[in-house]
């Protein structure tokens, strides 16, 4: 950052700090809820790649807290009154020009041991591997039945940005943009690797013999600038896809060397090795296929289906949502018979029918006929994201490892 983009938002945090007027029982106070404006934009300036306005919004608030552990006891009066005015300048001033931190996020996955185990490591970051729990998790993080020497599964990708450490942000943020980029990637991959067959669900006996490991959360270890683990936090996952995660375990299909997986896996590693706008819509498109798997009300899941296919198929600038261009667009693509996409086009309309009546409000669960609706546009989600990724660009074999592989292949 130049000289003068410092000096700008140093002096605007000054400002915001001169500003706070602290909350009483009696009275709201002023300024301390969210950075003003005027900050906002000046950090914007120089980390808008990085960071979005809720983040910003988290990442000072944060900061304030640091300065001010206090600053929410209900005893009103000016925050500048409480502090020094010039280290809490710096110690804020120094967190944005932090920014873009590293991060790598593991997410804690519950492998029952198979002829079927494999690991993975990309050169974008993403990762699939064995660590001793102690490594990722710390000594806090270890569970009432877990050992420091035991070991798990992690998937785990490498982002840049910013994480809040909180999980009760005042700001009222749930995710910063860094860490939504971690759940894509990893929804990305679960996603992938249940359409594969690599990945299944426990059947409800494997959830009662094998009680997942996963506590529902992700660990994040955030770097230095020498590639050195500068903390370690970690925070809850949402609900519906924690409980993703606890289900997922090595698939029935396997492969006996590293091509094999690579071929079982094409559609994912094309997905995540290109980043122009096709593949971004069908990492999307995937992304929503794992929120429907996830989400415990049908009628939701069907929405979310409907949203992936948009993501796909759908014009940009029309809002009619699944209209017959839409479903012509699947038919012609998906369909293998002149039967087949009289089928499909049929059946997409009659699901943006359901759809309709739910976000509208006339419906708010799906009968028979609209659970075989939703059993329908999840398979025809599923082959289309496949479809789709498989004409993305061929990715090189530099950088895609796969190793720990069992060697007990039919």
């Amino acid at each position: 950052m130049n000289e003068k983009a410092v000096e700008a938002i140093q002096r605007q945090i000054k400002n915001w700090l001169l500003s706070i007027v602290l909350p009483t029982k009696d009275d709201l106070g002023e300024g301390w809820s969210s950075p003003n404006k005027k900050l906002e934009t000046e950090i914007l300036k120089s980390k808008s790649t990085w960071l979005t306005s809720r983040s910003v919004c988290a990442l000072v608030l944060e900061a304030l807290e640091d300065v001010c552990p206090e600053y929410l006891d209900f005893k009103g009066g000016r925050l500048s009154d409480r502090i020094d005015l010039d280290d809490a300048v710096h110690l804020i001033l120094q967190r944005v020009l932090q920014v873009p931190c590293r991060y790598r996020v593991y997410f804690q996955l519950d492998m029952i041991s198979s002829s079927q185990e494999f690991s993975f490591k990309l050169d974008n970051g993403m990762e699939l591997a064995s660590h001793e729990l102690f490594t990722v998790k710390g000594e806090a993080g270890l569970g009432l039945r877990e050992h420091k020497n035991g070991r798990s599964y992690f998937y785990s990708v490498e982002v840049s940005g910013y994480i809040s450490e909180k999980n009760d942000s005042r700001s009222g943020i749930l995710s910063t943009a860094a860490e939504q980029e971690a759940h894509g990637a990893a929804k990305l991959f679960l996603e992938r690797g249940l359409c594969a067959g690599v990945l299944r669900f426990k059947e409800r006996m494997e959830m009662w013999m094998h009680p997942s490991g996963s506590s529902g959360v992700i660990y994040v270890h955030q770097y230095d600038d020498a590639d050195r683990v500068e903390r370690r936090f970690s925070k809850a996952l949402p609900q519906d896809f924690a409980s993703v995660v606890r289900r997922v375990t090595f698939g029935i299909v396997s492969a006996s060397d590293e091509n094999g997986y690579r071929q079982l896996l094409e559609s994912f590693l094309k997905i995540c090795y290109n980043d122009n706008d096709t593949a971004k819509s069908i990492r999307t498109a995937s992304e929503w296929r794992l929120d429907s798997l996830s989400d415990p009300s049908d009628a939701m899941r069907l929405v979310k289906v409907c949203i992936g296919l948009e993501s796909i198929f759908g014009d940009q600038n029309n809002d009619s949502g699944l209209t017959r261009s839409l479903a012509d667009r699947c038919a012609y693509s998906l369909a293998l018979t002149h039967d087949e996409r009289a089928s499909i086009i049929d059946n997409c309309r009659e699901l943006y029918q359901s759809r309709s009546k739910i976000v509208h409000g006339v419906a708010n669960r799906l009968d028979d006929k609209g659970g075989d609706l939703l059993v329908f546009g999840d398979k025809i989600l599923s082959r289309a994201i496949s479809r789709e990724s498989g004409l993305l660009p061929a990715v090189k074999k530099d950088g895609i490892d796969f190793y720990g592989l069992r060697k007990k292949f039919r």
